[in-house]
């Protein structure tokens, strides 16, 4: 090859290098900022830091063209480190990669989960059965929490990061929560005359406590007391929310409505506690009087 064609090719290489130098990092830009995840998604850390091996791979690539500075100022150690810079760039990025594919163990799932449900819950649980689902990418863990119902949950630990996710586990406990305390105050309100109220199509649900729209909160409250009643006239009804009134005050958590089913109807009535602004800190409560005039609470539940 004559000398013109060599400079001539060895242009040319040279322009196509610096084209993918300064390309790659554009269009991996490009690339990551048109990547849909969650909001509240978090990368591990392991992922995290090969990104940013990745992005500032050809910062490595550039420094290495210095090398033939440390060649005229004889600094002949230094040029081949600069030479082989993109390499020891490379190198790390496997390492890091490497180590973050390291599995956690179905061992270390289970106590990862136990962990998780006392120090999040301060609950006891039994793990019954470690799965490593491919669909959720971890470990899908069933256990029970140690009530007399024995309540099942479920919940993900990142098979990777160990990372938890809720998934049921919040559902489960409210539920849990819900049935321990009913069965404190069922026998107070069936001594009382009072029955189960009917739900959609006409079916008893045995419980007399609400939770709405918590599943996804570990700190669900209960919301509602909902009864059922024959009621026969308005004064029955007035009499009926004046003893529920006075009756929710013993009880061991705020309120924040009451709800009455005519048994014979089967229409009900709600009545709110307590104004709109306190339905989050239940610091205060309508007296009697204001109670007996009020509606349906603006807004129920935690949502």
């Amino acid at each position: 090859m004559s000398k013109k064609n060599a400079i001539i090719v060895q242009t040319v290489s040279h322009v196509l290098w610096l084209l993918a130098v300064v390309l790659y990092p554009v269009f991996y830009w490009i690339a990551s900022s048109n990547l849909k995840v969650p909001e509240d998604y978090q990368l591990p850390l392991y992922l995290y830091v090969f990104d940013k091996l990745l992005i500032y791979y050809p910062a490595a690539l550039l420094i290495s063209l210095c090398c033939w500075l440390f060649f005229v100022f004889r600094k002949y150690k230094l040029a081949v480190v600069a030479a082989n810079l993109p390499a020891l760039w490379i190198v790390m990025a496997v390492t890091v990669l490497a180590a973050g594919n390291v599995h956690v163990s179905e061992q270390r799932a289970e106590e990862i989960a136990k962990q998780y449900v006392s120090t999040q819950y301060r609950e006891e649980a039994v793990i019954d059965e470690v799965f490593l689902h491919s669909g959720f990418l971890g470990y899908l863990v069933d256990g029970h929490f140690q009530d007399k119902y024995q309540s099942s949950f479920q919940l993900i630990v990142d098979h990777r990061a160990g990372k938890v996710s809720d998934y049921k586990l919040s559902y489960s406990y409210t539920n849990m929560k819900l049935r321990l305390l009913n069965d404190e105050v069922k026998e107070q309100l069936l001594k009382k005359g009072y029955q189960y109220p009917e739900g959609k199509g006409g079916k008893k649900d045995d419980t007399f406590l609400i939770a709405r729209g918590c599943a996804d909160l570990n700190i669900c409250r209960i919301h509602e007391v909902q009864v059922a009643l024959p009621v026969e006239s308005n004064e029955d009804q007035q009499a009926a929310y004046k003893e529920l009134y006075e009756w929710q005050k013993q009880l061991p958590i705020k309120i924040d409505s009451i709800s009455i089913q005519n048994s014979v109807t089967k229409k009900a009535h709600s009545r709110c506690l307590r104004p709109a602004d306190f339905y989050k800190s239940r610091e205060n409560q309508y007296t009697l009087e204001e109670f007996l005039n009020s509606s349906k609470c603006e807004s129920a539940g935690d949502h």
